[in-house]
């Protein structure tokens, strides 16, 4: 978001979120609560991560819009993952799966099975990176791919897994560049 400009992109946000309300809309309402969870989880505040999530979702019921909502699940999801509540990152991933399946969100369902992998290695490490390597058994557009590597690299720490990571973060970040990805490869190289 904005570059790795998340206090920008959380100010941007909540300036949008007033403006919508200040206009009687709340039709954007649960994506922008979700974005600003997003922002609040990545700056270190989870309770007030988690409150937006919650607005989300709230909202989005309220309108019947379980697309613009659904992401909210999975930044519930990780934030209870990082609490280390297990069963409710669980139930959380859960949710966000159901609804990514039911859109057939491609892109959200393979976010999904990467963060069941790291839940699942929180619980069980060598289950889940049999589970999280065969996700690279299917055709993955560049990116889902260097994400799926850091990950198997992060839990599993193996120099090959590194270099896997490494080399994929590398190629996606010059035709995409994001603020996560440049901190990963930052990570990576120390």
């Amino acid at each position: 978001m904005l570059l790795g400009q998340y206090e920008k992109a959380e100010s941007t946000f909540l300036a949008a979120v007033e403006l919508v309300e200040n206009m009687g809309s709340r039709l954007s309402l649960p994506s922008l609560w979700q974005k600003i969870g997003d922002c609040r989880l990545v700056l270190g505040r989870p309770d007030e991560a988690e409150k937006a999530f919650f607005n989300s979702i709230e909202i989005g019921r309220e309108k019947s819009q379980e697309p613009f909502y659904m992401g909210a699940y999975r930044g519930l999801a990780a934030l209870e993952l990082e609490r280390g509540n297990l069963a409710s990152a669980n139930d959380h991933c859960g949710k966000f799966m159901e609804l990514a399946r039911k859109y057939n969100d491609q892109s959200y369902i393979l976010d999904g099975r990467i963060l069941e992998a790291r839940i699942a290695f929180a619980g069980s490490p060598d289950t889940s990176l049999a589970d999280l390597a065969s996700i690279l058994d299917q055709p993955l557009p560049p990116l889902h791919r260097a994400d799926v590597l850091y990950w198997i690299w992060k839990l599993k720490n193996g120099p090959d897994d590194k270099r896997a990571a490494l080399e994929a973060l590398e190629e996606i970040s010059v035709q995409a560049p994001s603020a996560k990805n440049i901190t990963r490869i930052k990570e990576l190289h120390q």
